[in-house]
């Protein structure tokens, strides 16, 4: 956003037109990210991060894009130039967050390999049109971002540890075991067994009779 409004000061048709191009699919990602939350917690902050940036960005539109408050155009120019520098150089390191992270677990799973091939491709070729326009606003975060970017691919050959593949195992099902039938020859056994007591008891009263 802060570019576009410089390539509009400026003026200067590439930058304006690819930073309109980019604020225009920043919004779509706003918005749907907000549609796919399902916190509570993670939409309100989102919709506060909005409102108060919404609010910020209105507020420095009306200081360094209008010769209302600041009369001297150069003066506004200087503003602008230094922060889209800081913001630049921002976007550039916040894949770099995670550097500690990769190094201890040493995987880079979590970075997205073609985003920063073209990350890379961007920052150069906005570096080299920098230098030919001799635009330090330009080719100064764009020259840091070459370099931070370069960082980032070199850890992600390094720990690159490929997609993630789980190996399918077919769980082992215990079956139940099936009951045993009692044979004829267990029923038979179960008789006599069952009739011995009976037998004796019937022999001890034919020996008291005797």
């Amino acid at each position: 956003m802060f570019f576009g409004l410089y390539g509009a000061l400026k003026p200067d048709a590439y930058v304006y037109c690819q930073n309109v191009i980019a604020v225009a699919l920043s919004l779509f990602l706003v918005v749907t990210g907000f549609q796919l939350a399902e916190d509570r917690f993670t939409k309100g902050v989102m919709e506060c991060v909005v409102v108060i940036g919404g609010i910020v960005l209105f507020v420095f539109i009306g200081l360094v894009g209008t010769p209302t408050y600041i009369t001297d155009k150069r003066v506004r120019m200087d503003i602008l130039g230094y922060t889209c520098i800081a913001c630049g150089v921002m976007l550039y390191t916040a894949p770099l967050l995670l550097v500690y992270t990769i190094i201890k677990t040493r995987d880079a799973s979590m970075l997205s390999f073609p985003l920063g091939v073209t990350m890379q491709v961007h920052a150069v070729c906005w570096t080299v049109y920098g230098v030919m326009q001799n635009d330090p606003v330009i080719y100064v975060p764009n020259v840091l971002g070459a370099s931070f970017t370069l960082v980032n691919l070199s850890l992600q050959l390094v720990f690159w540890k490929g997609p993630i593949t789980k190996e399918l195992s077919t769980p082992e099902v215990e079956h139940p075991k099936k009951p045993e039938l009692p044979t004829l020859l267990s029923r038979t056994a179960n008789l006599t067994e069952d009739a011995k007591p009976a037998d004796v008891e019937a022999h001890k009263v034919i020996a008291s009779r005797v």
